[in-house]
């Protein structure tokens, strides 16, 4: 199923799976997250689909499991009555009970940071939690997730390194270097009690640099967890991260995204600063995923986004590059070809070396693809490389003669 992205005259196809929910999840996101008749009707439509008798939780995929403690909570405001309401508030307190851990376990790290001279700025799931959902049943969380100052990155890393911690993939401690680190706009660790965090270098996949995140740390306004004073993102900065981290494809569907930004909006309905989200989108040209995310969000789910602001939105230039560099972010990798492939892999190396100009990214390419592909040595990346395209040419045009 395909929908149709207008921008500048031009049409952009979006595959309705991975970040775009199925006809099916949007009633259940609708039926959450909306007001009146339309929640009413998306619940017995969804309801309906599910067949008589009371629901089985375990039976739901897990991205829509995540969403039944917001769905109870509207329906109790709408005055909704059913037997499977019961087994809703038990994933309700399951994820008060594992969110009250994680963000224990995160204001031990916060405290432990600041007092080491590293600020920390919370974003995601704890920071939207505290901040907008303002119940800890409601936003199940698996990690937690904040930004250092991108000079003092690896510093933060050491730090958690030396407390237990260990990578939460197979990296080797000896790569964490500088070239490593600048490939990198964050990193996830685990520590014995299978707690996750991730500190990020950066707060977005698609902007690098040393300076790349100053006007987030510059409009940062206080957060307390936990009895300790941190930061966090303003609104329409939380607004923005919330659709780039949604807006891309994903195997397993995430709907937490459209959940995310309709609680922001609405929380923020008439305070939020249009103006700078615009902004923010223009300098760091992401106005196909903003674009794509909030309209959808307005006509799907009756969002209060402006028609200005999208008209806004739709006016910026787009390059031919960029919507091929959309394209490929938002539909299955699995039907991506190996040129595709590089050249997605290329985009996110050519990010990262963009303040050292052609020479970094001639030379640079064989360390970065050392260090995304975890290997030994830069000479190693020839040989990988070649076994690496034979893999994907094959699955490639296996999957397509499956079709």
């Amino acid at each position: 199923m395909f929908a149709l992205l207008k921008m500048n005259s031009h049409s952009i196809p979006i595959q309705q799976d991975g970040c775009w929910p199925t006809p099916l999840q949007e009633k259940l996101l609708q039926a959450a997250l909306c007001d009146g008749e339309m929640a009413l009707n998306a619940w017995t439509s969804w309801r309906n689909s599910l067949g008589a008798g009371p629901i089985d939780v375990e039976q739901l995929e897990r991205a829509s499991q995540r969403l039944l403690p917001l769905l109870e909570r509207n329906l109790k405001q709408l005055g909704v009555h059913d037997d499977s309401l019961a087994s809703f508030t038990g994933v309700a307190r399951r994820t008060w009970r594992e969110n009250q851990m994680i963000l224990a376990r995160g204001t031990e790290l916060v405290r432990g940071l600041q007092e080491d001279g590293i600020p920390t700025l919370l974003f995601k799931g704890c920071a939207l939690t505290l901040r907008y959902y303002n119940d800890y049943s409601l936003r199940p969380m698996n990690d937690f997730d904040l930004l250092v100052p991108t000079a003092q990155a690896k510093q933060a890393f050491e730090w958690v390194l030396e407390r237990g911690w260990e990578f939460d993939t197979q990296s080797d401690p000896e790569l964490l270097s500088e070239v490593y680190l600048e490939n990198l706009h964050g990193h996830g660790f685990r520590n014995a009690e299978g707690r996750s965090v991730d500190i990020h270098r950066h707060l977005l996949h698609q902007s690098s640099g040393p300076e790349a995140d100053t006007d987030f740390w510059h409009a940062a306004v206080p957060l307390e967890i936990g009895g300790v004073p941190t930061l966090t993102l303003c609104a329409s900065d939380h607004l923005l991260v919330a659709l780039m981290h949604g807006i891309h494809w994903d195997g397993t569907s995430p709907l937490r995204w459209v959940a995310d930004a309709m609680t922001i909006l609405k929380v923020e309905s008439n305070s939020l600063d249009w103006k700078r989200l615009c902004e923010q989108t223009r300098k760091r040209k992401l106005a196909l995923p903003v674009y794509a995310g909030l309209n959808y969000l307005k006509t799907k789910f009756h969002a209060p986004v402006p028609e200005v602001v999208l008209r806004e939105l739709e006016q910026m230039p787009v390059s031919v590059w960029q919507r091929l560099e959309f394209k490929g972010w938002t539909t299955s990798h699995e039907t991506h070809g190996p040129l595709m492939r590089f050249y997605l892999r290329y985009l996110w190396f050519s990010k990262w070396e963009i303040s050292r100009g052609w020479r970094g990214k001639v030379f640079g390419l064989p360390l970065y693809l050392q260090h995304a592909w975890k290997l030994r040595s830069p000479w190693q990346v020839p040989t990988y490389a070649v076994a690496r395209a034979t893999q994907q040419m094959r699955a490639h045009f296996l999957a397509r003669g499956q079709k």
